[in-house]
């Protein structure tokens, strides 16, 4: 997600039983720029947080 202008962005994942939420912007916020947006800045962050999850086997798969 993104607002107007540029001034923060965000975005959200799963990997059950957990949900990741990301936010940067600036305390004054002013604009990131063109390129920030939640898939350029937040997301990478929260795939990090998932990757560390499940390589350090705090996630396990649930049969279906």
């Amino acid at each position: 997600g993104t607002t107007n202008d540029y001034k923060d962005a965000w975005f959200v994942g799963i990997l059950e039983p957990y949900v990741l939420m990301v936010w940067v912007g600036f305390d004054d916020m002013h604009s990131m720029g063109e390129k920030g947006t939640g898939g350029e800045m937040a997301a990478p962050a929260v795939a990090k947080l998932q990757k560390y999850l499940y390589s350090e086997k705090q996630y396990t798969m649930k049969n279906q």
